[in-house]
C-alpha cells in the first residue's frame, strides 16, 4: 500500500461459500480496502480479489438466496460487490461479529467519503395496462429493498413482498436480478467505470452529462422469480467477475471431458477394487500413504495447502503411465494432492453412489448414539477393498487432527479438503452439481470426529503397528509447547 491514508486493521482466515462451492482464503482488511487472497505456502500468498470498501456491500440476511452450503447462520454473513455474493462462514459468532463490526464502520466510512455519492438513474414498471417511468437520485447507501419501498409508495403499489429489482443495459438486454441487500448505485457506477475505460474525460463531466452520454442503464421493477440466483449466473451483464467466472466453467467442462482419457491410464480412474483388495493395496497408494503418515501429518495446510502445479502434473502423469515414483522426495503437499485426485476420480466414490442419500441423511439426525449406529451399519455393509481404503484414510486423518496445532488442519478443514472427493456420485449417471456440498461437509466431520469409535479396531492396529506416528501423536503437546517457546523468543528479538 502506497499511500499514507491507507492502514491495516486486520487479518484472517475465513471461509467464502459461494453457490455450491466452499473455499478457503486469506483475507487482508486495511481501511479503504480489502484483499482476498489463497494461501500458497507460509507467508505466501495468491492474490483474487482486491476491492475498494466504497464498492462493497454485507448483509445479514438473505444467505439462502446465496447458497444454502453454509452451516451455522449466526457464525456468516454476506459480502458482495456487482457480480458477486459470498457468504463468510467464521469459526464462531464472536470472530463473525468483531469483522462485521469492524466492515461496517470501514464500509460506512468510505463511502460518506465517496463522490459524487449519488447518481441520477431511470426505472421503469410496467403493468397489465400501461408502462410507467420515473427518473430519481440514489445514493450509494440505499439498498434495492429500501428502492422498492420508495417506488411502491410512487406508483402506488402495495404487494411490494412481490417485487423485485432488476437492472439492464442496451448493450446486454438480459436484466440481472438484484437481492434485496444490494446497492442499486454499485451497479449503475460499476457500469459507468466499465464505459469510461476508453474514456479520459471523466473529471470534465458532471453527473447529468454523464448520464446522457454515457449512462445507458435502467432499473426495471418486476413481479420477483424464484430462481434469481441461478438465472443471475447465466446472464450476459457485462461484470468482469461473472465473465471470469464462465471461463473457469469453460476451462473446468474441458477438464471434465478430458477425465475419459485420463482413466485409461494405470492409476487415476480405475475401479477401486483393482487397486485394492481387503488386506493390501497397490504399492503406488502405499508410498502415498506412507510419504503422509512420515511427513504429512505435521505439514501446515496438508490436503489444504496446493502443490506447485507443475511438479503435481508432472508427477500424476509419470504414475498413471505406470512409471515408479519415489514421492519421499516430494513436499507431502504433493502426495495429499494425488491421493485426492485418486479419491476424486474413482469410477464410483469411496462411500459408493448407492448410498450416497444415506449417507448424506446422517446431516438430518440429531441424536449422536442413532448417528453412530447408523453410520457403523453403512460402513459395515462397504465393499471390502472400500472399507480397507477408508480404515486407512481415517487412520491417517486421526494422525492429522491430533497434530492439529502444527499443521492447522482440524476436522471441519479435513471434512471441507475430503468430502467432496468420498462422497462424490457415480460420474456416468449423475450431474456432480447435484450434490450439497454443506450436507457433504458435515457428514465427513462427524465421521472424522467419532474415528476412535467408529474405527477403533483400525485405529488400534495402525497405533500399535507404527511406533512413529505413536510417538508423534502422544508428544504432540509437548512438540506444540516447544513451538510456542521458540515464537515468543524470535519475537524477543
Amino acid at each position: 500500500m502506497n499511500k499514507e491514508s491507507e492502514k491495516y486493521l486486520k487479518e484472517g482466515r475465513i471461509s467464502f461459500v459461494s453457490a455450491d462451492r466452499i473455499e478457503e482464503r486469506y483475507v487482508f482488511l486495511f481501511t479503504d480496502t480489502i484483499l482476498i487472497a489463497k494461501e500458497k505456502a507460509l507467508n505466501t500468498f495468491c492474490l483474487k480479489e482486491k476491492m475498494h470498501l466504497k464498492d462493497i456491500w454485507i448483509s445479514e440476511k438473505g444467505m439462502e438466496s446465496i447458497s444454502d452450503c453454509f452451516r451455522r447462520s449466526d457464525s456468516c454473513f454476506i459480502i458482495g460487490w456487482p457480480g458477486k455474493n459470498f457468504i463468510l462462514e467464521f469459526s464462531c459468532p464472536e470472530e463473525k461479529n468483531n469483522w462485521l463490526a469492524i466492515l461496517k464502520t470501514s464500509i460506512l466510512h468510505e463511502k460518506l467519503k465517496e463522490r459524487p455519492r449519488k447518481a441520477l438513474v431511470t426505472v421503469q414498471f410496467a403493468s397489465a395496462d400501461e408502462t410507467w417511468s420515473k427518473e430519481l437520485l440514489i445514493d450509494n447507501l440505499l439498498t434495492s429493498s429500501d428502492l422498492i419501498k420508495e417506488l411502491s409508495y410512487d406508483f402506488h403499489l402495495s404487494d411490494t413482498d412481490s417485487l423485485q429489482l432488476f437492472y439492464t443495459t442496451e448493450q446486454h438486454t438480459t436484466p440481472v436480478p438484484l437481492e434485496d441487500f444490494e446497492i442499486p448505485y454499485e451497479f449503475y457506477i460499476s457500469d459507468l467505470k466499465s464505459l469510461y475505460q476508453s474514456s479520459n474525460s471523466l473529471s470534465d463531466c458532471n453527473d447529468s452529462v454523464r448520464k446522457r452520454r454515457f449512462g445507458s442503464g435502467i432499473f426495471l421493477l418486476k413481479p420477483k422469480i424464484d430462481n434469481a440466483r441461478n438465472r443471475r449466473t447465466a446472464s450476459s451483464y457485462a461484470s468482469q467477475m461473472i465473465i471470469h467466472w464462465k471461463k473457469k466453467s469453460n476451462n473446468y467442462n474441458k477438464h471434465v471431458g478430458s477425465l475419459q482419457f485420463r482413466r485409461q491410464g494405470k492409476f487415476f480412474g480405475k475401479p477401486l477394487a483393482t487397486m485394492v483388495t481387503d488386506q493390501t493395496m497397490c504399492p503406488m497408494l502405499e508410498k502415498i500413504f506412507d510419504h503422509l503418515y512420515k511427513s504429512g501429518i505435521t505439514t501446515e495446510g496438508i490436503f489444504r495447502k496446493p502443490p506447485k502445479q507443475i511438479t503435481f502434473r508432472e508427477v500424476r502423469e509419470q504414475i498413471d503411465a505406470g512409471i515408479d515414483v519415489n514421492v519421499d522426495r516430494l513436499s507431502p503437499t504433493v502426495s495429499a494432492s494425488l491421493l485426492k485426485e485418486f479419491l476424486r476420480l474413482l469410477p464410483d466414490s469411496l462411500f459408493t453412489s448407492s448410498c450416497l442419500d444415506k449417507w448424506l441423511s446422517l446431516s438430518l439426525l440429531t441424536d449422536n448414539y442413532t448417528k453412530l449406529q447408523t453410520a457403523q451399519k453403512l460402513i459395515s455393509n462397504l465393499p471390502a477393498a472400500n472399507k480397507f481404503l477408508l480404515n486407512n484414510l481415517m487412520c491417517l486423518c486421526y494422525c492429522i487432527v491430533e497434530n492439529c496445532a502444527a499443521n492447522h488442519m482440524d476436522s471441519y478443514s479435513l471434512s471441507i479438503c475430503l468430502g467432496p472427493g468420498l462422497f462424490h456420485p457415480a460420474k456416468q449417471n449423475t450431474n456432480l452439481c447435484t450434490v450439497n456440498a454443506r450436507r457433504i461437509a458435515e457428514v465427513t466431520k462427524f465421521i472424522i470426529d467419532n474415528v476412535n469409535t467408529l474405527f477403533e479396531n483400525a485405529i488400534r492396529i495402525f497405533i500399535g503397528k507404527s511406533s512413529d506416528v505413536r510417538k508423534l501423536c502422544s508428544d504432540n503437546e509437548h512438540q506444540n509447547d516447544t513451538h510456542e517457546s521458540n515464537q515468543k523468543q524470535i519475537l524477543a528479538l
